[in-house]
């Protein structure tokens, strides 16, 4: 198995976690991209209310995000 797939694996397990128990232990890039995996941006972490923002910081600290895309109309509006 090749590295990209195993961090899709990694990441899918920290989200379910996230969905299971409402938190997680993981990096803020790792639950930045569990966000995006399940949708759901109120498991942002705090100081993330956008999901652009988000995505944007992801790219810079996870390496992951490049290989995927989000539409800038997904902007959570405070």
């Amino acid at each position: 198995m090749n590295q990209h797939t195993e961090t899709v694996k990694q990441l899918i397990h920290i989200a379910r976690h996230l969905h299971k128990t409402g938190r997680s232990g993981a990096s803020t890039g790792e639950q930045i991209a569990a966000t995006f995996i399940l949708n759901k941006p109120e498991y942002l972490p705090d100081n993330y209310r956008d999901m652009v923002e988000a995505w944007e910081r992801g790219c810079r600290i996870t390496p992951i995000f490049n290989t995927f895309s989000i539409n800038p109309q997904y902007r959570i509006h405070k």
